[in-house]
C-alpha cells in the first residue's frame, strides 16, 4: 500500500488542523508493518490473497446513496450522505436539534478533539485519520440530549478509479460529545453492483 504515504495525505485539502492531523497519522502509517497471515488477529482472514501495494485511496466522488427504507422511520435528527468517501450532503431533518453540529472537518475551523492525543499505533485508525479526504466532524454541547440518530450514508459506486486497482476509501467520523451529553449514530454502507473492489478503513473517533 505504497499509495497511503506522506506526501499523498499533504495533498488532501482542508484547515491546518486537519492537515496536521494528516500529518501525524500518516508518518505512523509509514512505521508500521503492514498485516500478512502470520498475524494471529489476520490469521483466518483472506488478507493473504490481496496485493496490498495495489490499494490506493480515492478522493473521487460519484453517485451517492439511495435511501434505505427504514430511514424515515428512524426518526433521524441529522443525515449525511458519502458517495466513495466524499460528503454529499448534510440534511437537517424535523426540529433542530439544538447542542447538536455535523459539519465537514474541511469545513471546521478548530479541530474537534485534542489533535495533540497521541495516536495508538492502529493501523486501521491511523489509516482514516490520515487518509480521510472528507471527514465528518459531530458535535454536541454538554448537557444535550439529541433526539433521533445522526445517521450517515456511505456508498461506492464504479467511478471511485479508472483501473482495476483495489480501491481503499477512509472515512473518519469526529464525534465530540460533551459532558451529560447524548447522541446516536447509525452508519450504513451500500455498493453499486459490479463496484471496484473497496476496502473501507471506518473509525468513529470519539
Amino acid at each position: 500500500m505504497s499509495a497511503f504515504n506522506p506526501d499523498s495525505a499533504a495533498s488532501l485539502a482542508g484547515p491546518a488542523w486537519l492537515t496536521q492531523r494528516r500529518s501525524d497519522a500518516a508518518a505512523q502509517v509509514a512505521a508500521l508493518e503492514w498485516p500478512s497471515a502470520d498475524d494471529e488477529v489476520w490469521r483466518y482472514s483472506p488478507i493473504g490473497d490481496y496485493k496490498l501495494d495495489t490499494f490506493a485511496p480515492t478522493t473521487r466522488s460519484g453517485v451517492g446513496p439511495t435511501d434505505p427504507a427504514w430511514l424515515d422511520g428512524s426518526g433521524p435528527s441529522v443525515v449525511v450522505r458519502l458517495a466513495n468517501g466524499m460528503v454529499q450532503s448534510i440534511e437537517q431533518r424535523g426540529t433542530a436539534n439544538s447542542g447538536l453540529t455535523v459539519a465537514r472537518g474541511v469545513e471546521t475551523d478548530s479541530a474537534p478533539t485534542d489533535p495533540t492525543a497521541e495516536l495508538t499505533g492502529d493501523l486501521v485508525l491511523a489509516l482514516a485519520q490520515g487518509f480521510s479526504a472528507d471527514p465528518i466532524v459531530i458535535t454536541v454541547a454538554p448537557g444535550a440530549v439529541i433526539e433521533g440518530p445522526v445517521v450517515i450514508l456511505h456508498h461506492l459506486d464504479g467511478s471511485a478509479t479508472d483501473s482495476d486497482a483495489v480501491v481503499a476509501v477512509p472515512t473518519l467520523v469526529q464525534l465530540a460529545v460533551g459532558a451529560d451529553a447524548e447522541v446516536s449514530v447509525i452508519e450504513q454502507r451500500t455498493s453499486s453492483a459490479g463496484a471496484t473492489l473497496a476496502v473501507p478503513a471506518a473509525v468513529i473517533e470519539v
